[in-house]
């Protein structure tokens, strides 16, 4: 498992800190079938950090959603080398879970998940 911030130039600053609006996560693991599978994840806090006065900044609950390792090494500038061999969203026919022009699947519970 790997993971850390998505940073960006207009993130919102907490106390002369810069507060992420969404973190990344790659899990790798053995598939049912043996076969390695590779899952990249946007976990995004987004609305609850949005114009929040610093004596009412909380942690809460994020929005995760399913993304292509290919998406997310574009988006953060990272390489995460050939796991992208083993994501399930590059599975012909599996980008029809992609939501529109997200590019991203949204994880309401553990079943959402494309593996």
């Amino acid at each position: 498992m790997f993971n850390g911030p998505i940073l960006r130039a207009n993130d919102p600053v907490y106390r002369d800190v810069p507060i992420p609006r969404e973190f990344w996560k790659v899990v790798v693991c053995k598939a049912d079938s043996g076969k390695l599978k590779a899952l990249a994840f946007k976990l995004s806090q987004a609305d609850l950090i949005r114009e929040v006065p610093e004596e009412e900044f909380e942690a809460g609950p994020y929005r995760p959603f399913q993304v292509k390792i290919a998406a997310l090494e574009q988006e953060t500038k990272l390489d995460f080398g050939d796991l992208h061999k083993f994501d399930p969203l590059e599975v012909l026919g599996n980008e029809s879970f992609l939501e529109g022009d997200t590019g991203a699947v949204t994880i309401g519970s553990l079943a959402d998940i494309v593996v």
